[in-house]
């Protein structure tokens, strides 16, 4: 039995992303569940697993799709079967197709048993199996929201024709299962994904997207997606910054939707086989890890330019009996050996857009500037807290720093003595009173034709909640002092607040898509740089 009540507390980090897909690789369930195994929240209760999942914050699962394996797990009826379980959930499924009887990896992509070995021929099975999957997929009321045409195939797949040593096939190959997609009776079609490995290394994902683009009948037009595995633990060279680099290349390169497919942590890793990247040395191996490193990997996915950013899925959290996922880590998994839920980890974000791109920074900061212009004067400081340290409760508490929250929440306290608009206002309050004696004395006030007010609650991106506050929740004021208090699974220090205003304003004026991954126009934003970055005078 598996106790999974930790799964909400792990998993909260991938939940409260500003991710459109926030998932799960949950290929196994089926064959644990068939081998006798259940899944519970606490001793005695037991849950189906995607209940679990969806009250986890979890809304896409994925899943794995073997064309003949000799076992019948991971075949078609297999994945339909669990695809109809996922949407009765209302969960959105990721179908990832091996194109094989078996493993496809970099190290695997085995023809299935019985396919062609001419190309002509290969291509146009590619083509009907893939039509066939899909209609079968229609048939049966289980919508498919994505689909991996081959899994992580970063050296071909369909070997041998389809190795990258003959790139005109690979590209054929993909082309041929692209189409497959497109003419299949789907109502709504699946977006297409390409999938590879080493997603941090740009310098192999750029040689593979321009071999495959420049080699055969392969173009844009027949993917939407990239699809990339991050793991910590098969290079020292995986860092963080790395995946920030290559995942922010490949979208201004491509104008792709970007998709960490697979990621995990380990919670025992004493003889790894390389050393973990440097960046991730302060993340411990544990269950604390595996949160940190969802949430770290989270906030660079939501950071891609031009919101291309738009998932991330941990690799078979509860495959029991394959504790190590095919690292040499001794467990990576959410359950320990006895089937019983490792330490429940508490809530560490409170809000489910607690990760703010670049992209919807700017649009914060285009609302900003239009309300600046209706401060007159102002003295003192409207900061954002951490979360780990805020401490007004409820959104309403009186002024204060001595107040302690049941519950984080975003929402800090201010003093403000100035005027808003010409009227007066005096003494100290919170963001959510700031918040509405502006809103009491101008509700129709306009800008460019658009209320105030609508701008407030703007939805930037894919956003479920009522993101009201620019005003609140990114503004310091002084003198028209504008800095981005974005604390959103980043360190929100003084110091770092004001080093990114100047970052923006300096290395992306102009940038039409380098470092910033987007134009930036240092005039239209009106950012202004603190000068004193002594923290005293922030906090």
């Amino acid at each position: 039995m598996l106790f999974l009540p930790f799964l909400v507390g792990i998993l909260t980090p991938l939940a409260n992303a500003a991710l459109t897909y926030k998932g799960v690789d949950w290929s196994s369930t089926l064959m644990l569940e068939n081998s006798g195994k259940s899944f519970k929240t606490s001793p005695g209760t037991t849950e189906a697993f995607e209940t679990i999942l969806k009250s986890s914050g979890v809304n896409t699962v994925r899943q794995r799709l073997w064309v003949n394996p000799s076992n019948g797990n991971y075949n078609l009826a297999y994945n339909i079967k669990l695809a109809q379980r996922a949407a009765a959930a209302n969960l959105s499924v990721y179908l990832d197709i091996h194109f094989s009887d078996t493993w496809a990896d970099p190290s695997h992509q085995t023809l299935p048993s019985g396919w062609p070995t001419d190309i002509d021929d290969l291509a146009w099975k590619v083509y009907n199996y893939t039509l066939s999957v899909c209609n079968s997929f229609q048939s049966a009321s289980a919508p498919l929201a994505m689909i991996s045409i081959g899994n992580e195939i970063t050296a071909g797949m369909l070997w041998p024709l389809g190795k990258t040593a003959n790139a005109s096939n690979l590209a054929r190959l993909l082309h041929s299962a692209s189409a497959g997609i497109k003419e299949s009776t789907f109502t709504t079609k699946p977006k297409i994904m390409i999938h590879t490995d080493n997603g941090w290394n740009w310098s192999t994902q750029s040689w593979f997207y321009k071999l495959i683009l420049g080699a055969g009948p392969l173009t844009s037009s027949d993917f939407d997606m990239i699809g990339l595995s991050y793991y910590p633990f098969y290079s020292s060279s995986a860092t963080l910054a790395s995946l920030k680099t290559s995942l922010n290349n490949l979208a201004s390169g491509y104008e792709k939707e970007i998709v960490i497919a697979e990621t995990d942590w380990p919670v025992s890793c004493p003889s790894p086989a390389y050393a973990f990247p440097s960046d991730t040395s302060s993340i411990p191996k544990s269950v604390a890890g595996q949160t940190t490193w969802m949430k770290d990997v989270a906030a660079v996915v939501a950071g891609v330019g031009s919101s291309l950013g738009v998932g991330l899925f941990y690799w078979e959290p509860g495959w029991v009996g394959n504790a190590n996922l095919g690292s040499s880590c001794a467990d990576n998994l959410m359950v320990d050996s006895s089937f019983v839920a490792r330490s429940i980890i508490p809530t560490l974000w409170s809000l489910e857009d607690n990760i703010i791109s670049l992209f919807d920074q700017t649009i914060f900061i285009t609302t900003l500037t239009e309300i600046m212009k209706f401060i007159n004067s102002a003295s003192g400081l409207a900061f954002l807290r951490s979360v780990s340290s805020v401490v007004a409760s409820p959104e309403n508490a009186s002024v204060g720093t001595s107040t302690t929250p049941t519950v984080p929440h975003m929402v800090g306290v201010m003093e403000y003595n100035g005027t808003i608009h010409g009227i007066p206002h005096s003494g100290n309050g919170t963001f959510q009173e700031i918040y509405h004696e502006f809103t009491k004395l101008h509700p129709d006030t306009t800008v460019n034709g658009t209320s105030i007010r609508d701008r407030i609650a703007l939805k930037p991106r894919n956003k479920a909640s009522n993101y009201r506050l620019p005003f609140q929740a990114a503004v310091s004021v002084r003198a028209n002092v504008l800095t981005l208090a974005n604390n959103y699974g980043i360190d929100p220090s003084c110091a770092y607040l004001a080093t990114y205003a100047t970052y923006i304003t300096t290395t992306c004026q102009g940038d039409s898509g380098g470092a910033c991954g987007q134009s930036f126009d240092k005039d239209k934003y009106n950012i202004i740089v603190r000068e004193d970055l002594d923290c005293t005078n922030w906090w």
